[in-house]
């Protein structure tokens, strides 16, 4: 009996520090055989190209990618809602059509474990499409 290649969407919109662990696993994923896709910021669909997976954008209204990543300041202070309010929703929007377009019943998400996304828990629980969310620890947790 043969391996069953499967079609992983690895999400994150975060930074590198969420980013470069999932285009790792991914290139593991593409070594076994699996068909990899990471949806992410611009910045990086150059690296994840280079390493063999697919690359989707995420983009933040019509602002593009780089705004996200230049508004984090306000992520940890009062402010928070505005940047929910300028991306994650445009994000979790364009995420959740990309997935229902797909209608691969081969399809798995694993998505960084964020309070910005929510649109894996909806496909999960709408499309039945399995979900892993992963928490990227870091060095000061």
């Amino acid at each position: 009996m043969g391996i069953i290649r499967m079609e992983y969407l690895l999400v994150s919109v975060g930074s590198a520090g969420d980013v470069l662990p999932l285009i790792t696993l991914g290139e593991s994923l593409k070594k076994r055989g699996h068909s990899t896709t990471l949806l992410g910021n611009e910045i990086f669909s150059g690296l994840a190209r280079e390493r063999g997976l697919d690359f989707v954008a995420v983009s933040s209204s019509c602002n593009g990618g780089d705004r996200a990543h230049n508004d984090k300041y306000i992520l940890n202070r009062r402010y928070y809602g505005l940047y929910f309010a300028r991306h994650a929703v445009t994000w979790n929007s364009m995420l959740l059509r990309y997935i229902a377009d797909s209608a691969n019943p081969r399809l798995r998400i694993i998505s960084v474990d964020r309070i910005n996304l929510w649109a894996d828990l909806i496909a999960a629980a709408e499309l039945r499409v399995p979900v892993i969310r992963v928490q990227i620890a870091s060095d000061s947790q």
